[in-house]
């Protein structure tokens, strides 16, 4: 390593330990990674190929958004492509190959661009389990005056795709079974969806006048690609982080061997004016600085409302109009789930999801009104609603036996967490082709942070893609369904004929050492209990996806490199 490269490993580790401001390092140096591939030998179907993984929810449902959207036909973000692609040009032509391959490769960066622009969500550029619980969070708890476009296309993911996936694909898939994933969602776009009101279109000329920032609840209309400069102006430069990290994602694969696209992650930064210079100059090769004219085109369509039969056919579901619900009340709900996940404990009868104990203390120590409750347990029946409908399996609710607890804690930071984490969902995997089942933990403090949804800050900087105050929920089902979608046929029966079995490895008790909401405290009774660092006794690997805050989650000392293939 050269001194270089020890001077910013270090800044990096001095910024993360201070929290300092949040700025973007360059190093003008090229990668020395072993990884790298010679670009003489490379092919898109490594030793990786074959390999089975899980949790590919939400790489389906970005090429989904990208078949969505005319960003393939936008001539600027052809022009950003091309002229990185350019970068490698040399007189003996020596990087050809490589070229070549970038090209043929660019839909990645398109991909990622497109659902980036769909779904406004730093925490959801981290990967694709977070972008696939963001999505979920903007689909089920957005309300209805904020639903554009994008929210409608997300809609129709949802009701008519994800189903057809998990009815088609036995939990984990491989690289060589992608293409029947995109088989699925091209047949339904030639066929179903290929209709204007699910076409994000990124060159629209004007702005629609269907909604206005202010509907949106941003302060201004300098959010999604036109906010770059997040150090002088506060914010989390989500069009830079946007453009950065689809060209990772459209490198991923080539940079290192071994891997799927399925495992590529980015951490998001601010920049400074100076950064964002050399984003342009050293890193897409451009001839002159980002065009905010052609940036805000990016944007334009956010700003169409959604149809009226989209918002229609997503109320009567909750509604009870497209079928029979699974539950007309949240005591319905909760009276199934306290009976089913029942099991006796030193002569006492305890619950592995107890939701009205649980929501009824919590809303006690919060001091909620009734109203104000009754408000958190609709959306709650509705996340459960909503979500047993998009996941039957033929005439079969597995996802019922899926979930096995949920817990909320008035403890911050968690017991078991740094700082930071909000909220997580641990998934139980049964081997690396199928998940056994998952169960939820989330902190009060991520459920009453912030009085109203124009309240929310962190919405504002684009940090989430919903302002709903009780997002969270949301946002960890979100990953359970996207750990259903990875969960095999023989899994699914398996959980559903053992499920009373399993309660007493779920006791909320033993999978969390903190204070549970319903447990330790009941009728407003404040507990004295300390937290501990729980002993996890699963016979199975864990899979832990977490909610970060916005000062945690932010990136600090991003490396930017002006070259990231020889």
């Amino acid at each position: 390593m050269n001194l270089r490269k020890k001077i910013s490993v270090i800044l990096v580790f001095i910024f993360i330990t201070f929290l300092s401001t949040l700025f973007i390092n360059i190093s003008n140096t090229k990668s020395n990674n072993k990884n790298e591939f010679n670009f003489e030998n490379v092919t898109f179907k490594d030793s990786a190929s074959n390999n089975k993984y899980i949790m590919w929810s939400g790489r389906s449902l970005q090429y989904f958004l990208w078949k969505h959207s005319d960003i393939s036909q936008n001539k600027y973000v052809q022009e950003i492509e091309q002229s990185y692609i350019d970068s490698y040009k040399t007189e003996d032509n020596k990087n050809q190959k490589l070229m070549e391959l970038l090209e043929n490769s660019k839909s990645l960066f398109e991909i990622n661009l497109s659902s980036s622009i769909t779904n406004l969500s730093l925490y959801g550029m981290s990967n694709y389990k977070e972008f696939f619980a963001e999505s979920y969070a903007r689909w089920q708890s957005t309300s209805d005056k904020m639903k554009n476009k994008a929210w409608e296309i997300i809609n129709y993911y949802f009701l008519h795709i994800y189903n057809k996936l998990k009815n088609k694909f036995d939990g984990g898939i491989s690289e060589e079974d992608w293409p029947e994933v995109e088989s699925i969602i091209n047949e339904d776009f030639n066929k179903e969806s290929n209709k204007d009101n699910l076409i994000l279109k990124t060159s629209l000329q004007s702005k629609p006048t269907d909604l206005t920032n202010e509907d949106l609840l941003f302060d201004n209309d300098n959010f999604g690609m036109l906010d770059l400069e997040g150090v002088k102006n506060n914010t989390g430069s989500y069009g830079a982080n946007a453009l950065y990290s689809s060209l990772q994602a459209w490198l991923f694969t080539l940079r290192y061997s071994g891997v799927t696209q399925n495992d590529f992650s980015y951490s998001s930064g601010r920049f400074s004016e100076q950064v964002i210079t050399q984003l342009e100059n050293d890193v897409f090769n451009l001839k002159s600085p980002f065009d905010k004219n052609e940036l805000a085109r990016l944007n334009y369509d956010l700003y169409t409302k959604a149809s009226e039969s989209s918002i229609l056919e997503y109320s009567n579901l909750i509604e009870g109009k497209t079928g029979k619900l699974s539950f007309n009340s949240f005591d319905e709900l909760s009276d199934y789930y306290k009976k089913e996940t029942e099991f006796e404990l030193n002569n006492e009868s305890i619950s592995t999801i107890d939701l009205k104990s649980t929501f009824n203390t919590f809303g006690k120590f919060y001091s909620f009104t009734d109203s104000k409750l009754n408000l958190i347990k609709k959306q709650v029946l509705d996340m459960f609603n909503t979500s047993l409908y998009i996941g039957r399996v033929k005439d079969s609710d597995y996802l019922l036996h899926y979930l096995t607890a949920f817990i909320i804690t008035p403890d911050y930071p968690l017991a078991d967490n740094k700082e930071g984490v909000m909220a997580y969902t641990s998934t139980v995997n049964a081997d690396t082709y199928s998940t056994r089942y998952s169960y939820l933990v989330y902190t009060g403090k991520s459920l009453t942070m912030y009085k109203s949804d124009s309240e929310n800050s962190e919405y504002k900087q684009n940090w989430w893609s919903t302002a709903n105050i009780w997002g969270t929920l949301n946002h960890e089902f979100g990953h359970v369904m996207d750990g259903f979608l990875s969960q095999s046929q023989s899994q699914a029966e398996f959980c559903e004929n053992n499920y009373s079995d399993i309660m007493p490895s779920v006791y909320p008790k033993d999978i969390y050492k903190g204070v549970v909401f319903g447990i330790d405290i009941k009728d407003n009774e404040t507990s004295n209990q300390s937290a501990s660092t729980p002993s996890w006794v699963l016979p199975t690997s864990i899979t832990l996806t977490a909610v970060l805050c916005l000062g945690v989650g932010l990136g600090v000392g991003i490396l930017i490199q002006k070259k990231f293939l020889k």
